[in-house]
């Protein structure tokens, strides 16, 4: 004989909640290789640095450079999706790995994020 258990009604909605949080669990986007195209860019017009933020505007993109007026002695603006920010630490060690200084601060809204990515001192 076979004993059936009944779910209750709760213990059912938690069930089918984690189910739908696993089946639509977005992957981390990987920001790498979009990040290096923007360093290579911006180091060749005289940057020294990259200042970073995270943006919760929609866009077709997760690394969005915001084009300064000259890029001579600065540190851009670059904007990083909210959720390519879930993978950042991760990030940071592999830039950090790569040479560069790379410096975190707390975010009020995302948590640990970065601040700046620098590969050379202010003229």
């Amino acid at each position: 004989m076979t004993e059936t258990t009944t779910l209750s009604l709760a213990e059912q909605a938690r069930a089918n909640y984690e189910k739908f949080v696993e089946d639509h669990k977005a992957e981390v986007p990987d920001i790498y290789d979009e990040l290096v195209e923007i360093i290579k860019d911006v180091s060749s017009k005289g940057s020294f640095g990259l200042s970073m933020f995270v943006s919760t505007e929609p866009s077709d993109h997760h690394v969005e450079l915001d084009e300064p007026e000259y890029y001579f002695n600065t540190a851009p603006h670059v904007y990083i999706s909210a959720a390519a920010n879930k993978g950042i630490k991760q990030l940071a060690d592999r830039l950090h790995q790569d040479g560069f200084k790379v410096k975190m601060y707390n975010h009020t809204n995302f948590g640990e994020t970065i601040d700046t990515i620098m590969w050379a001192t202010e003229v």
